[in-house]
This record gives C-alpha cells, structure tokens and sequence, in this order.
C-alpha cells in the first residue's frame, strides 16, 4: 500500500466518523445534522430582528481534552490554596 492509497483513504472518510471528530470542525458531524443547526439558525434569523451569529462548527475531542485537563489543573491550584488558607 503506498502513501497515495492512504491518503485516497484519509480524503474519503465518512462525515461524523471518530477521526473526523478527533481533528473537530464540520466534517465531525453528519450532514444531515449540519443541515438541521443551518434549518434551525434560518428559522431564529426569521423571526428575530437581528441576525443570530452563524453556528460554529463542532470542537474537536483533542480540544475538549485539553480545556478538560486545563479546569483540572485549575481546580488542583484552587484546592492547595483553599488548604493554605485554611491552617
């Protein structure tokens, strides 16, 4: 298998698939619910006196991975500190 045939692969995936989601934007979901979140922005927009902000596509797993590990390690500061402050 050379690198054209898996790269030919890689460009090929279905929409909504794990390596989709792992790299984030609109290829981590499927068409058919992007096409539901545009369906439903067109409505808001209709009824709304100001344009609503168009949707933003999907974070990626590695992003929430590290916002995950970023509030973790927040929350460990926060903690030494509260046990500081208490003695």
């Amino acid at each position: 298998m050379t690198v054209l045939d898996i790269s030919d692969f890689a460009a090929h995936l279905p929409r909504g698939g794990a390596v989709a989601q792992w790299d984030g934007g609109w290829g981590a979901i499927t068409a058919e619910e992007e096409a539901l979140r545009r369906v439903e922005w067109a409505i808001v927009a209709v009824n709304s006196k100001k344009r609503p902000p168009l949707p933003k596509p999907p974070v990626s797993v590695r992003e929430t991975e590290r916002r995950i590990a970023k509030q973790k390690a927040r929350q460990d500061r926060l903690r030494t500190q509260f046990k500081d402050w208490r003695k």
